[in-house]
């Protein structure tokens, strides 16, 4: 008598929507890998769809160089996420956190705290993922994973290698500033709706720098604004900006990665520079001060400090 064939059932995946800038990806692939190694599901990455209308920022699919896992979805694995963009500029009432469809659950972040529900939503069956996804709670359970996989490669230009190696040779503290220029309302990227004045940054720096062993200062911008000649630097500093060739955002992130200490304002980029240091210094060995206005309660590390 011949066996039946054994029919496996569907293999659950987790689809994930990537978009915004390289510090907002690396948040939406972390919560979607680790949710997809904890129930042992398939990982989809979308990488067109968060993009392709994309018309104000243009920003592009940037993990290419990390060495990420993951498939690349099809167009019929996208349909859900142009449905829910569909189906919510219709409806006047918030869109709910989770929504069950006959294709699996629609599970959204809009940035605000750490929901718990994710991790159940993922256990029962298929999910697409969609949002911002900035809280490390998300994954931390797989930190080593994550850590490994989005760890920026070392660039080939010989004067970032230069510097890193003068940043992970001596006490380094890496101040980053993010000014949001390039949208049309800034202030709308914080909590409070502020940004951080010159002094407000003047006055953390300072007080970091005396706890410190006279660290030297690194000041990351996308530009040499005029925020920060308004600084009184504790120190002469350097800076590590566009204007003055260290341009492209993965290149730059290695650099971060290099300082031990971190200091920065509302930012995922800085924030994934400061915890991706880690890897290359002691546990209690630094000092990681964060803004206090990012606009996700969740995301700043209860062991950072805040200014």
């Amino acid at each position: 008598m011949r066996a039946r064939p054994h029919h496996r059932a569907p293999q659950h995946k987790v689809v994930v929507r990537l978009g915004g800038g390289l510090g907002n990806q690396m948040f939406q692939y972390a919560a979607a890998r680790a949710a997809a190694l904890r129930v042992r599901s398939e990982l989809v990455l979308d990488t067109h769809s968060g993009f392709s209308r994309d018309r104000v920022y243009e920003r592009s699919f940037e993990l290419e160089e990390f060495p990420i896992v993951g498939r690349s979805a099809s167009r019929v694995e996208r349909l859900p996420f142009l449905l829910s963009d569909a189906s919510r500029k219709v409806r006047v009432a918030s869109d709910p956190g989770l929504r069950r469809r006959p294709w699996g659950t629609m599970v959204l972040d809009e940035n605000k705290s750490f929901e718990e529900d994710i991790q159940v939503a993922a256990s029962k069956g298929s999910i697409w993922m969609q949002g911002y996804w900035q809280a490390p709670a998300y994954f931390v359970d797989q930190q080593e994973i994550i850590r490994f996989e989005l760890m920026p490669p070392k660039p080939i230009l010989p004067f970032f290698e230069r510097l890193g190696e003068a940043m992970g040779s001596r006490p380094s503290l890496a101040v980053g500033i993010r000014l949001y220029e390039e949208s049309a309302a800034p202030t709308t990227h914080m909590s409070d709706g502020q940004f951080k004045s010159a002094s407000d940054i003047e006055r953390a720096v300072t007080r970091m720098a005396k706890t410190l062993d006279d660290p030297t200062i690194f000041v990351f911008c996308t530009h040499k604004a005029s925020l920060l000649s308004a600084i009184k630097w504790p120190s002469e500093p350097v800076f590590v900006i566009a204007d003055q060739g260290y341009a492209g955002s993965v290149n730059s992130l290695w650099l971060l990665t290099q300082a031990q200490h971190h200091l920065f304002t509302n930012s995922s980029y800085y924030w994934w520079g400061a915890w991706l240091s880690g890897a290359n210094y002691a546990s209690g060995s630094q000092h990681i001060v964060a803004s206090n206005n990012f606009y996700n309660r969740d995301t700043i590390i209860n062991s950072w400090g805040k200014f």
